[in-house]
C-alpha cells in the first residue's frame, strides 16, 4: 500500500498542479490487476474487515485504471477531473 500511495502522491501533488502531462505517469506496478495494490492484504488484526477492504480496493483500482487510460488521451480537463 505504501508503494501505491507514493506513486499517486507524486502524480497528484507534483504532476497535476501545475499540469505537466509529459511527466504525469502512474506506476503500473503499483496499480492495476497485477499491481501491488491488488496483492495487498490486511494484517491479522484487521481480518474481520477483509470484505469491505476488498470492495474499496476494487473501486480504487478501477479509478486508477481510468486515470491511467486518460493520461494516454492527453485530454487535460478530463484528466484533472478524474484525478481529484
Amino acid at each position: 500500500m505504501e508503494d501505491f500511495h507514493a506513486s499517486l502522491y507524486v502524480l497528484y501533488h507534483y504532476q497535476m498542479n501545475p499540469f505537466q502531462l509529459a511527466k504525469a505517469r502512474i506506476d503500473r506496478g503499483a496499480a492495476g490487476e497485477d499491481g501491488r495494490l491488488n496483492k495487498a492484504a490486511l494484517p491479522d488484526r484487521l481480518k474481520a474487515k477483509t470484505e469491505a477492504f476488498n470492495v474499496q480496493r476494487g473501486r480504487l483500482s478501477k479509478s486508477v485504471d481510468e486515470v491511467a487510460a486518460l493520461l494516454d488521451s492527453r485530454d487535460e480537463p478530463r484528466i484533472k477531473a478524474a484525478s481529484r
